[in-house]
């Protein structure tokens, strides 16, 4: 599915009758929320000698994703563009794959020119 059309259809559940900072907090709560359950899975299983349910994953998955696109709505940011600057944002830290010194380098922390200031309250 497209991701934009995905955000579309997303909105069918968001309760737009509240008010932009409220819808805000919903969202990024709900992001942490979700990443919470996700982690809870995986606790289990390295903790409880649980298994990890692929279907219970994807449903959390999908939770954190719509959240992710809440997000995305509530700030005006295409969801294509924040996977675009992520990998542009990988290449730059990983130019070569995935190594521990560039971990620790972090190159795509040095520079950030796409960087602004959002302030909705």
């Amino acid at each position: 599915m497209n991701l934009e059309l995905y955000k579309e259809k997303c909105l069918r559940t968001w309760d737009l009758s509240k008010s932009k900072q409220d819808r805000i907090c919903n969202a990024v709560m709900g992001l942490a929320g979700e990443a919470g359950e996700v982690a809870e899975l995986i606790k289990k299983k390295l903790f409880h000698n649980s298994k990890v349910s692929s279907s219970k994953l994807v449903k959390e998955l999908g939770d954190l994703q719509f959240y992710i696109a809440m997000t995305a709505y509530e700030f005006d940011i295409n969801m294509n563009v924040i996977l675009h600057q992520n990998i542009e944002k990988l290449k730059l830290r990983y130019p070569n794959g995935y190594n521990d010194e560039d971990s620790k380098l972090r190159k795509d922390k040095i520079i950030d020119t796409n960087d602004y200031e959002y302030t909705p309250f």
